[in-house]
Formats: C-alpha cells, structure tokens, sequence
C-alpha cells in the first residue's frame, strides 16, 4: 500500500493553529506529512523546527527550497497547502498535486 504524501508550506500557513490541527490530523492518519517552503538553510528557521517537532515532522521531510519553485519539489504529493495563489498555480500546472488554499478554510 502506497503511502500518500501530503506538503504545507510553513509562513502564514503551518504557522496558524486550526492548519496545524489538520497536519496533525493526517499524522494520525499514518499520512507522510512535509513541510514545503521557500525558506533557505540560510535563514533562522528554529520557530519552523520547533513546530515540525511539535507534530513529530521529521527533518527528514523538511523541503527548504530557497530560490527553486516549490512544484520542483512536490512531483509526487497527493496535496499541498499553501497562503499564495500564484505559487499554487505553478504547483497546480507543473506537477499532478492538488493544492488548498489555506485562505479558503474556516478559523
């Protein structure tokens, strides 16, 4: 049985409770849950670190994709939550991975 991988971006999406709720909803789930963000090995990323560890995200399936484009990353993802539009229409056109966008769902 294939396990299916599912991606949040981490600004302005992971970072909100009812985002996190979900991502640890799908753990349960025994679903592969990345986090996908154009953040880079450059920037203080401990506030991202210390909520992947809060949901038992391993460092593993941290994606920091500094200056590449996120869908060069999610060939293969089932879903992929996201704050901006524009980056989930390039996901949307380059790859098979269906996106949510967070704005769309209720606090």
């Amino acid at each position: 049985m294939e396990i299916i991988k599912i991606s949040f971006d981490y600004d302005d999406t992971l970072t909100k409770e009812n985002i996190q709720t979900i991502a640890a909803r799908f753990i349960i789930l025994g679903t592969d849950v990345f986090i996908t963000t154009n953040r880079s090995y450059k920037d203080d990323n401990t506030d991202l670190f210390l909520i992947a560890g809060k949901l038992n995200i391993p460092k593993k399936n941290i994606q920091l994709c500094g200056d590449k484009e996120k869908a060069a990353f999610l060939k293969g993802f089932a879903f992929h939550f996201d704050d901006d539009a524009d980056e989930i229409k390039d996901i949307e056109k380059k790859t098979d991975c269906l996106c949510i966008y967070v704005c769309d769902i209720a606090l």
